[in-house]
């Protein structure tokens, strides 16, 4: 249990630990879509794990779909007034790395098909990036708690 609060703590900080979220597409289904990535030194079960965790401590339910965990009704930062769902993908960086993990957000407005977007629907990106490079200072209390200090 240990492991998975450290693991959330350098997701969640990654900022601090100078890992840089950045802009990407993916391809779904026959269409280009805009997402925020960012590349953690973990394994892609853990970072599955420290996500569901931190975002089941935000109260938000994760669900599968065609290959994405959706978390749905989320807000990107604690003061944003909208509600978005989060759809996030995990994957190797590549072969040989196959310690450093992707981790790639699109998110959507609430209960927003992800295909009827507009291919310059990127609003949301900004917000995105600043949630995967934002410390969680909650997470370091949490390590610290589970780790008896």
């Amino acid at each position: 249990m240990n492991k998975i609060f450290l693991i959330c703590l350098s997701i969640f900080s990654a900022g601090a630990l100078s890992a840089q979220s950045y802009e990407g597409k993916i391809d779904y289904q026959k269409t280009q879509q805009p997402v925020a990535m960012i590349q953690l030194p973990h394994s892609k079960g853990d970072v599955e794990d420290a996500l569901k965790v931190y975002m089941a401590k935000k109260g938000a339910k994760s669900s599968g779909m065609k290959g994405f965990t959706v978390f749905r009704s989320v807000h990107l930062n604690d003061s944003d007034s909208s509600i978005s769902d989060l759809y996030f993908m995990t994957g190797a960086k590549s072969r040989q790395e196959k310690d450093i993990t992707v981790l790639t957000l699109l998110p959507v407005k609430k209960n927003q098909d992800i295909l009827t977007r507009t291919p310059g629907d990127d609003a949301l990106i900004a917000s995105a990036r600043s949630f995967l490079d934002r410390p969680r200072p909650v997470y370091r209390r949490i390590w610290r708690q589970s780790a008896g200090q």
